[in-house]
């Protein structure tokens, strides 16, 4: 409901009784976040590490602070990497990391990690969208719109209320790119 002081008090209540409660913690470390209090999510995180080595969301979450928030790309090429050795087929990892590695520059590095993606189950609107982004920023139009074209041939078995702003920011790509590439009529 938004109420973040009191969440942050039951995530905290929780803990006292189960510190190793894993998703209270990751929940607490989110709220620090919403808060803007970055230090204890990270503090938060690095304990759910610890209790779990293998916890891919804890590694999601710090690659996404040190990406965004911290803007600290090594560290979070790192926090990625520690999560795919535990998890190298989560769709959600390989996405953000893909991401990542288009941002620092390394395009190929980015078109290998949302290929892998779009073979994964469930299906990733997000993938499709950041490789034709990925395309367009690299000089090849037409396979951006490709990729979009696939996109949109999924979009009945994937929308969802979650997915309706991928969609929206592919349909607006999509039109810029229609829009760049399409020859201008000339007149006579």
């Amino acid at each position: 409901n938004g109420n973040l002081s009191d969440a942050l008090k039951l995530f905290k209540s929780v803990l006292e009784v189960i510190p190793e409660h894993m998703d209270a913690r990751r929940n607490l470390a989110k709220v620090y976040l919403d808060l803007g209090n970055t230090d204890q999510a990270e503090k938060q995180l690095d304990i759910c590490i610890q209790i779990n080595p293998q916890d891919c969301w804890s590694y999601i979450m710090l690659g996404n602070i040190y990406t965004k928030h911290e803007r600290d790309l090594n560290i979070a090429e790192f926090y990625y990497e520690c999560g795919l050795e535990h998890h190298p087929d989560d769709g959600m990892l390989l996405n953000n990391y893909a991401n990542l590695m288009m941002e620092k520059g390394n395009f190929s590095k980015a078109e290998q990690l949302f290929k892998k993606t779009l073979n994964l189950r469930p299906v990733h609107p997000n993938s499709y969208f950041g490789l034709a982004l990925l395309y367009r920023v690299t000089g090849h139009p037409e396979e951006s719109l490709k990729v979009l074209e696939r996109l949109f041939m999924l979009m009945p078995k994937t929308a969802g209320i979650e997915s309706a702003q991928i969609y929206n920011e592919a349909r607006n790509l999509y039109s810029e790119i229609k829009a760049e590439t399409d020859p201008k009529p000339t007149l006579h």
